[in-house]
């Protein structure tokens, strides 16, 4: 019998959790907050762990979205909210028996096994576990690449304490970072606002967004004391600054013993094979939930499954030279699209081979995931490129590998 600890409460860690569980090793899985489900956990207050917002729906369909053999209830509509997500997530954790309010401090090694330290209301203890799920999320730790004290018209606040719209009425507001976070919180400050300037660098811009919402494909150079300097010499006036820029990963509580490195100011975590497995410690230390734009329910069930296998030896660790081959080829696939560091655990398209060869390498025969999934994704993907406002209201009826849209 194995003794796996989990880092985090949230959907990755109560993946790993009751995979674990189901596998016949014992459990102990430690959560920060009073509460499980991570970052679908919305909290009022600001400068907590929540990123969540008051009002906020899915930017993919229920049908996509759901564990193996969990699905979402049919009559929920498909791009569902933020508490109605939570109510999955608590649902499908129901029976894990979570150790909440629990600070983990800090990780060593200790002979063949984790010594994990954690502190529950003031009261520190250890205990040792043989494998280590690391799921404490990566939208906690916001990226705040300005001089903020520079603007002093208005306010000015990162996404991740922004929780609703009311304070931006008839007011002029710049959203500056156009990804999932920006231009959700555009279109819902846009109902309220007199203007919004929804700034970033665009591939494509938005079709169908409001008349009060104008995009600004032009990078930031930094602030000032009334508004947004680009870096073409213009500023962008504004009464209240949003900032969207994202989020660091962060892991204060490993040592440097564990290999694993943070690179990139914060943007990617080194020292992993697959964007997953320690290569230091392949069989016994997992860091779930990395890539993004994933289906990441999908992505949380793929990795636990390969990290299971390699935990009980289904599956064969990888060597070495595998490993370090592993991340050349994928740095060097990185450079020859041009593509910035930053960037090395956005999958977008790749996470379907991906998926896949994960599943391979577990030697299971489940499969990756449902082909309507990915059909879904990309049409999904397709109506949020030509009508970003109103493509949450679409519903999806799913009939095997196929889906209509139910009008």
């Amino acid at each position: 019998m194995v003794r796996v600890g989990v880092v985090g409460g949230g959907p990755a860690g109560l993946c790993a959790a009751k995979n674990a569980l189901k596998e016949g090793h014992t459990v102990q899985i430690w959560e920060q907050c009073c509460s499980i489900g991570g970052t679908w956990v919305y909290n009022e207050e600001t400068g907590t762990h929540s990123s969540m917002y008051e009002v906020m729906k899915t930017n993919l369909p229920k049908e996509t979205m759901a564990f193996p053999g969990h699905p979402f209830p049919h009559h929920l509509p498909s791009f569902i909210t933020h508490q109605q997500v939570l109510q999955y997530i608590t649902e499908y954790g129901e029976h894990i028996d979570v150790q909440l309010k629990t600070c983990v401090l800090r990780v060593e090694r200790n002979g063949e096994r984790w010594m994990v330290e954690v502190e529950k209301e003031g009261e520190k203890r250890q205990t040792e576990v043989d494998v280590l799920f690391v799921c404490n999320g990566h939208y906690s730790h916001p990226n705040r690449p300005f001089d903020e004290k520079r603007f002093t018209k208005g306010s000015i606040v990162h996404s991740h304490d922004y929780r609703s719209n009311k304070g931006y009425r008839d007011r002029k507001v710049a959203v500056v970072g156009a990804g999932p976070s920006g231009i959700d919180i555009a279109l819902q400050v846009a109902e309220v606002a007199q203007k919004v300037f929804l700034i970033g660098r665009f591939i494509d811009a938005y079709q169908g967004t409001p008349e009060n919402l104008e995009q600004v494909g032009i990078r930031v150079k930094d602030l000032a004391a009334d508004g947004v300097e680009l870096v073409d010499g213009n500023l962008v006036a504004c009464d209240d600054v949003i900032i969207t820029t994202g989020y660091f990963y962060s892991f204060p509580f490993l040592p440097p013993e564990s290999g694993i490195v943070i690179e990139d100011a914060g943007r990617v975590v080194g020292g992993l094979f697959m964007q997953l497995v320690s290569r230091k410690f392949p069989t016994s230390l997992f860091l779930v939930g990395l890539p993004f734009v994933v289906v990441p329910f999908v992505l949380f069930q793929a990795q636990v499954t390969y990290a299971l296998a390699l935990v009980d030896g289904t599956a064969t660790p990888p060597s070495p030279a595998e490993m370090e081959e592993w991340d050349l080829k994928k740095r060097g696939d990185m450079s020859s699209r041009h593509l910035p560091t930053k960037y090395y655990h956005m999958l977008g398209d790749e996470q379907w081979p991906y998926f896949e060869e994960l599943y391979w390498r577990a030697h299971s025969t489940a499969p990756a995931y449902s082909p309507v999934v990915r059909k879904l994704f990309d049409y999904t993907a397709l109506q949020r490129k030509e009508n970003i406002a109103t493509y949450k209201d679409i519903n999806f009826a799913v009939d095997g590998d196929e889906f209509s849209v139910v009008e």
